[in-house]
């Protein structure tokens, strides 16, 4: 019996796959230095957006002590992750098993890439936002990243 019971098929998970909608990377003042929206459904500020994410990751370092991760607003869930004094945030549609681990890739090769952290940070200094379309090694990097 024990046997069988081990040979049974194991039934296929179904999930739904993750849709993406708009990627940031914000300063901790909530100024959104780099915006990629992937869905025509976006329809947000990105500036009220990144001071929304950085009021709440605010909240939540004084009262958990630790800055959020990941939340989850009806249909949508954003991911965030640190980056020097940057935090890098991914919001979806749908469950996503890989989305923290989009974030961790991006943020890695962000690191390895001295350019593009540099450019981040020099951005930053004089509150710009970058253009993709001006660094074609940032753009493809979120394209294969959280497109693939």
């Amino acid at each position: 019996m024990d046997t069988m019971i081990k040979r049974r098929a194991v039934p296929e998970i179904d999930y739904e796959k993750e849709k993406p909608m708009i990627f940031l990377v914000i300063t901790t003042g909530g100024l959104p230095l780099f915006t990629q929206v992937f869905s025509d459904e976006w329809d947000f500020s990105e500036e009220l957006f990144g001071g929304f994410l950085t009021a709440i990751n605010t909240f939540s370092n004084e009262i958990f002590a630790n800055g959020l991760d990941r939340a989850k607003f009806g249909e949508y869930t954003i991911t965030m992750q640190a980056l020097g004094n940057f935090r890098v945030c991914y919001v979806f549609q749908g469950q996503s098993f890989l989305a923290q681990q989009k974030i961790t890739q991006f943020t890695r090769s962000l690191k390895v890439s001295e350019s593009l952290l540099s450019t981040f940070t020099q951005f930053a200094k004089i509150s710009q936002v970058i253009n993709a379309k001006r660094f074609p090694q940032l753009e493809q990097l979120v394209q294969e990243v959280f497109l693939r």
